[in-house]
């Protein structure tokens, strides 16, 4: 018998500080049944205020595998500030782990905007595959500072950077 797993949607997360691992905002992998209708406003990460044990990996970090399936589809993102980021800033992934199947994985319609971060391996890291490409993606109004490596973006054909800046220089999709 196969049972359905029920997706999980209309969530709001709003006025938190975190520190600690994986991300300020982390949805995924182990869901199958899809994420939708996600709103995140207001998060401090790493905050001088609120040392935690470690640092925050990504403020924002999305993931799905074709071995899982399931959708990320409609997040909203904004008003995040973090400091010393272990990894990237926004991270999406549609490989999580490297496993594969035949299963959909999808990210789409997010939108992150009025953001501000310190210190971070990149700024935007989408790591997508050719068959299920992040489609919907809007970057707004973020300032990145202290970020050690380029933006590394893969399969995001509509990517949307506006007034996007990285270590002083507006980002270009």
């Amino acid at each position: 018998m196969h049972r359905r797993v029920p997706a999980r949607h209309h969530i709001v997360i709003q006025n938190c500080v975190f520190s600690g691992r994986w991300g300020g905002l982390a949805v995924g992998s182990e869901m199958s049944g899809g994420a939708y209708d996600i709103f995140a406003e207001d998060r401090r990460i790493n905050s001088l205020d609120f040392p935690g044990r470690y640092n925050s990996r990504n403020p924002v970090f999305l993931k799905t595998n074709k071995k899982r399936g399931g959708a990320v589809d409609g997040v909203y993102v904004r008003r995040f500030r973090g400091r010393q980021i272990d990894r990237d800033c926004i991270h999406l992934i549609t490989r999580c782990s490297n496993r594969t199947s035949d299963h959909p994985a999808v990210i789409r319609n997010v939108r992150v905007e009025h953001m501000v971060h310190d210190g971070a391996g990149s700024a935007i890291n989408p790591e997508g595959l050719s068959s299920d490409p992040f489609l919907g993606i809007h970057i707004e109004h973020y300032d990145f500072t202290n970020m050690a490596n380029p933006n590394i973006i893969g399969f995001a054909p509509d990517l949307v950077l506006r007034k996007v800046f990285v270590n002083g220089t507006e980002a270009n999709a």
